[in-house]
């Protein structure tokens, strides 16, 4: 995994660059938390203790990453981010947040990937896959000027990735806020 790091509104350090990790796990995510300064302090509550301690940086991409542990990640990823997008989004909508939570992120334990494309209005960023011979690539843009080469993963949906280069492509449905 590799990814360039854009700041919205964090400081650009090393330890706000993804990806993130957590034992098997790392994270990367293209996006942001709408309304961040508003929200941050009541969603950096609910990071579980145990892993609250690992944080090291100050985006909210490390911050919803920490977030996924509420969740039973180990044994249902996809499930998780679900949760955790509908956690934040509940909190967003709370706060009387008007701004989109937008996002593309790539979650993997070593063995298998979820890529996800979502946002809360209708302009997720991009995100894109190729399966070639013997490997999958997983990009926000493709990296060819034959587009036509690329599939794009659609708004609101994930792409599950397995070790067989196995790919299933579903809808992604948090709970509404």
């Amino acid at each position: 995994m590799a990814h360039v790091r854009a700041s919205t509104g964090t400081e650009t350090s090393r330890v706000n660059c993804h990806p993130f990790r957590h034992g098997r796990w790392l994270f990367m995510h293209n996006g942001g938390i709408g309304g961040y300064a508003q929200v941050r302090r009541r969603l950096e509550g609910m990071i579980p203790d145990h892993v609250y301690q690992d944080r090291r940086g100050t985006t909210d991409s490390e911050l919803f990453f920490y977030l996924l542990a509420r969740h039973d990640l180990d044994n249902d990823p996809a499930a998780a981010l679900e949760a955790t997008v509908g956690e934040v989004t509940a909190v967003m909508s709370e706060a009387g947040i008007d701004e989109p939570f937008r996002m593309t992120t790539m979650l993997s334990n070593g063995t298998t990937g979820y890529a996800l494309r979502h946002s809360t209005n209708p302009e997720p960023p991009s995100l894109y896959w190729q399966a070639r011979r013997d490997h999958l690539i997983i990009v926000s843009e493709p990296l060819d000027d034959d587009a036509s080469d690329w599939e794009t993963v659609p708004p609101s949906h994930i792409l599950i990735t397995g070790g067989h280069g196995d790919t299933a492509l579903r809808p992604f449905q948090p709970p509404i806020p």
